[in-house]
This record gives C-alpha cells, sequence and structure tokens, in this order.
C-alpha cells in the first residue's frame, strides 16, 4: 500500500482507538487517591463510648450457720459514658478479702442494664453450702466475670465486705444406728444451746450416761463448774438420751456406745476439730463414749471419767473386757473416779486404766458426779485443790507425791494389788469432798477439805 495510503487510513482510526496505561501506573494512582482519603478521614476518628460497672457496696450478716439462708445487700454503679448491657454479678466466699476466681462461688445472678450515671441496689438472698467449714469469712462479688461487657474500666470490678461473716454451727445432729433401731444424737453448747460451736479454741464435750440426758442437773452443775474455769474456753454436751434410754432394769443402750462414739468423733473431725484441742468429761456410759471417742479421734488432750460403767449382761459391748476401755491411751492426760458403793453400776476395771485414777468412799453412782464437781470448786487456797482442778487436769502427770497403785476398790491401802493412786472421801451426805488421803511413799497422809 502507498505510504499516503496508511497514513490516511492511520488518520482514520485515531478517534476511535483508545489507548490505556499500563496496569502498574493505574494502580499506584488509585493508591494516591485512597491515601487521601485515608489522609481525609484520620481526624474524624473518635473512641466508642463504653460503661464501667464497679461495685460500690457488699453487705452481708456477721454470723451465719453452714446451710443458712442468708442476705447480702449488693451495689453496683455505671461509671461510664454509655448505660451498660445486662450483665452477671457472682457472689463469693473469701478467706483473705481478696475476692477472685479462686474463691467458693455461692451464687451467679443477672442483672438488668444500668443507666449512664445510676446504679442497681438489691438484697440477694442465698444459701450457705451444708458442708461449708467453720470460719470467718468475708463475702465479696465479682461483676461481669467472663468480661463479657466492654467497659472503660476492666479492673475496678471485684469487691468485698468490710467485715467479715463467721460461720458456726450452733449445734452438729446425726442419727446413730444399731441393728435396725436409729436414733437421734447432738452435740451443743450447754445451755440453750444456740451459742455457736467454734473447733479453734480449747473445748469440753460432756457426756451423760444412761437414763440422763444433756439437761440432768448434776451435770448441768459440773459443766458450769468447768466452764466457771477458765471463761474463754466452750463447754458442749453431748446429748444421745434416745439411744441411752434403757428403761428402770434394762441395759439396750450399752449397744450404742461405740455408735455414738463413732459419730461424734466424725462430725467433730468434720467440723473441723482437732484432738488436742478437745477434753472430754463422761459420766457412766458417757465415760466409756469418751473412751471410745479417744481412739476415733486419734488422741485428745484430756479424759475425765466419772464412775464408768460396768457391763450389763447380754449388751455387744463390754467395758470390763480387758482392753476395751484404756482411758490413757489416745489421751494425753485422764483422770478417773470410781465409787465404792457405786454397785451394781460402776466398775474399777475401766476406772483403774485412767493416768489419776481415785477411789471415792462415801458416796454412790449417783451422787459421785456431785462430789467431783464439789472437788473443782474448791478455792485455790485449799489444801487439796493444789492436786485437782481444772487446770491441774488440763497439763497433769502423775502428781509426785502419791505413790501410785496404792489403793484398792474399796478403798483401802494396798500397797501390793493396789490399782488406784489415791481415796477421796465424801461427807455424810455424800454429796461433796471431805478429805484426801494418799501414801507418799513412806506413809498414809490426809488432807482435809
Amino acid at each position: 500500500m502507498p505510504r499516503d495510503c496508511w497514513n490516511d487510513l492511520l488518520n482514520w482510526l485515531a478517534p476511535h482507538v483508545v489507548i490505556r496505561r499500563p496496569r502498574t501506573t493505574r494502580v499506584n494512582s488509585v493508591r494516591r487517591k485512597f491515601a487521601s482519603v485515608i489522609e481525609d478521614f484520620e481526624p474524624r476518628i473518635v473512641p466508642a463510648a463504653l460503661c464501667d460497672l464497679a461495685p460500690a457496696l457488699v453487705q452481708g450478716p456477721v454470723a451465719a450457720a453452714p446451710g443458712d439462708r442468708i442476705t447480702v445487700n449488693i451495689e453496683i454503679n455505671n461509671l461510664g459514658a454509655v448505660a451498660s448491657p445486662k450483665f452477671q454479678v457472682e457472689i463469693r466466699l473469701s478467706l483473705d478479702g481478696i475476692i477472685d476466681s479462686q474463691d467458693q462461688l455461692l451464687v451467679t445472678v443477672g442483672r438488668r442494664k444500668i443507666s449512664v450515671g445510676d446504679n442497681a441496689q438489691w438484697s440477694q438472698r442465698l444459701k450457705l453450702p451444708e458442708n461449708l467449714p467453720a470460719g470467718t469469712y468475708h463475702i465479696g462479688v465479682v461483676v461481669d466475670p467472663g468480661n463479657q461487657v466492654p467497659e472503660q474500666n476492666e479492673i475496678n470490678n471485684s469487691l468485698a465486705d468490710t467485715g467479715t461473716i463467721a460461720v458456726f454451727r450452733d449445734a452438729l445432729t446425726g442419727r446413730v444406728k444399731y441393728q435396725k433401731g436409729t436414733q437421734p444424737v447432738e452435740i451443743h453448747a450447754l445451755g440453750d444451746g444456740l451459742a455457736p460451736i467454734n473447733p479453734d479454741i480449747t473445748t469440753w464435750i460432756v457426756i451423760h450416761g444412761r437414763n440422763e440426758s444433756s439437761t440432768s442437773p448434776d451435770l448441768v452443775a459440773l459443766a458450769q463448774q468447768i466452764d466457771q474455769y477458765q471463761p474463754g474456753d466452750q463447754v458442749l454436751v453431748l446429748d444421745w438420751k434416745k439411744a441411752a434410754a434403757s428403761g428402770e432394769l434394762g441395759g439396750q443402750g450399752e449397744n450404742y456406745i461405740r455408735p455414738v462414739a463413732a459419730w461424734a468423733a466424725q462430725a467433730l473431725t468434720d467440723y473441723g476439730f482437732t484432738g488436742p484441742h478437745l477434753n472430754l468429761v463422761g459420766y457412766s456410759w458417757g465415760a466409756e463414749v469418751a473412751a471410745e471417742m479417744s481412739e476415733d479421734l486419734g488422741d485428745v488432750n484430756s479424759i475425765l471419767a466419772i464412775d464408768p460403767a460396768r457391763d450389763y449382761p447380754g449388751g455387744s459391748y463390754n467395758p470390763d473386757a480387758h482392753g476395751e476401755v484404756d482411758f490413757q491411751a489416745h489421751a494425753d492426760h485422764s483422770w478417773a473416779f470410781f465409787a465404792t458403793s457405786s454397785f451394781p453400776f460402776g466398775s474399777p476395771i475401766p476406772a483403774s486404766t485412767a493416768e489419776n485414777a481415785i477411789v471415792l468412799t462415801g458416796s454412790d453412782h449417783f451422787g459421785i458426779v456431785s462430789v467431783v464437781t464439789s472437788v473443782l470448786a474448791l478455792p485455790d487456797n485449799n489444801p487439796i485443790a493444789a492436786d485437782f482442778s481444772v487446770a491441774a487436769l488440763l497439763t497433769a502427770l502423775p502428781l509426785p507425791t502419791w505413790q501410785p497403785d496404792s489403793y484398792s476398790p474399796i478403798g483401802s491401802l494396798d500397797l501390793v494389788n493396789g490399782v488406784f493412786d489415791a481415796e477421796l472421801v465424801a461427807t455424810v451426805n455424800g454429796k461433796s469432798v471431805s478429805a484426801l488421803r494418799y501414801f507418799d511413799g513412806s506413809e498414809e497422809r490426809t488432807i482435809s477439805a
């Protein structure tokens, strides 16, 4: 084609041809435009407005028992810039007052939204766990525990009560079984039984015997005398009256000695008691309950056994059997008193196993508790008081002025076959102490009360 023809063709095509830029040039142009848009937009970005849930008040009761229903007063504030959505609150128990996920969870509750600058106040009813160990706790809350609500401040969501709640039972209750029979048992405070039981202080447990109860006047007087000695101590009573009830001549209650002792030892252990805090005082069958309890507990501080009962024929438990009862085997200190006129109720066999075994003349099974109470009540300046006092029982070793095993079960001096360490003499009415006799290694001595 002649050159002039090609030129004419190109001139005709020129208005109809779109010449595209290379791809790289186009991308760079788009990038420049997008950067310009972002540059214009950046000054207009502001942080999103958030709520801020913060507990302001947690207030629980000062005392309660495991299993009790309690009321906790709670206030949650919204310190943020917008209303909160619905949220959850955990209520927990803490030993140290720092509320976190390691503390015992009592309940989780849901709450409605809180407007800006407003708060939610309510009284939450809840139940403490039945198996909650005794102790002193802080009640606290954790707001929004799962961090489901975006907040301005995520570190102000927990709060503990400024006070504490003392968690103690006022009674330990249960049932014991022998063959097909079951009977109720209870450990509670001396008197009305409404005082809290504290496992962390020195504790005395008074245990009644056959056909008695925790309200038997002679045992109440004994418990009160112990309580008066050291008011800071705790005096409890073990009531097993239904199981101990045996009628005028029956002895079926003897069968419950081991079950009652096993229940009591387990109940005390579960509640947090340890042997060094415990001092057991038992009368008649109650003395054998004390011996069995000490064995089940492994060790106790002391046992005071008052006229331990002799075997009732036909029962499943025989306190007169060799090795069945040993008061000093599982007690750091032990005393036992046996009344010579207690036949057919008291027995010298279990009584003689105590660290300090005392024979009592001039009284019987029904007067001996009053005599022992009178001994513990002696004033400090009484010559017998140095050997017989609550303080001596708490810390006693065999008394150095006595020659052990110097007296027979009838109260006579017997340096060959004696099993008792000293003799107490009752007054004419058989209700209080008159004198103490003991052998000092060279002669028998008598000290008048």
